[in-house]
């Protein structure tokens, strides 16, 4: 296994991937999800940014369910310098189509259980947005639902890990853009309250199980 230089979130994050692929990662439904699968996903969705020219600092819708899938497209997207915008998919379909719309990501990933709903199907299309379905299948990780045929895109997000929608239960749901360095920091201080050293080859922890949808 290659280490990679620690100082960064997203080496800490590749090195710890790195150290056992065939190792449980999640349990999701009663079936375990092993770090290499993850780390497929990752990469796949990688793979289509570059091939569309979706740089760092780039704004990636998600149509976030607690999956083993849509955890892989969080931490690539956050390890890979970009910015996950939240989309929820227990709105009804006419506020999420207004969210998609309105939020102009130049991607817009899901799973095929949303890519199933026609409004949001034909919203995203309407946007010229890159969309991409995570489809659980080890052959092919990553399908691409529509290719990135628009321009009118708000795209930057430099700086900022995920923009989080609030639960909206003392008003009007507001988006919070939460810092990308915030997480490093969370990450290197557990390493200090732990009194582990952060340059030191990372080891498994236990894996975890992922309860609710």
């Amino acid at each position: 296994m290659r280490i990679l230089n620690m100082a960064s979130l997203s080496a800490i994050v590749r090195n710890v991937m790195a150290i056992d692929p065939a190792a449980p990662a999640l349990e999701f439904e009663q079936k375990w999800h092993s770090w290499g699968e993850l780390t497929s996903i990752i990469d796949a969705i990688e793979s289509q940014l570059k091939k569309n020219d979706i740089g760092p600092g780039a704004r990636i819708g998600g149509i976030l369910r607690n999956t083993p899938h849509m955890a892989a497209m969080i931490i690539g997207t956050i390890i890979n310098d970009r910015c996950v915008v939240t989309l929820n998919p227990t709105l009804p379909d006419s506020k999420l189509v207004h969210d998609i719309l309105t939020l102009k990501t130049p991607v817009i990933i899901a799973q095929k259980q949303d890519w199933a709903r026609p409004e949001i199907l034909e919203a995203a299309q309407k946007t010229g947005a890159l969309c991409l379905e995570v489809t659980g299948d080890l052959a092919e990780p990553v399908k691409v639902i529509f290719e990135k045929t628009g321009t009118d895109f708000n795209v930057d997000a430099k700086g900022v890990g995920i923009e989080m929608l609030t639960s909206g239960t003392t008003g009007t749901p507001k988006r919070i853009p939460l810092p990308a360095d915030n997480f490093s920091k969370m990450v290197l201080d557990a390493a200090v309250y732990e009194k582990r050293d952060v340059n030191a080859p990372p080891k498994l922890s236990n894996a975890v199980t992922i309860a609710n949808t």
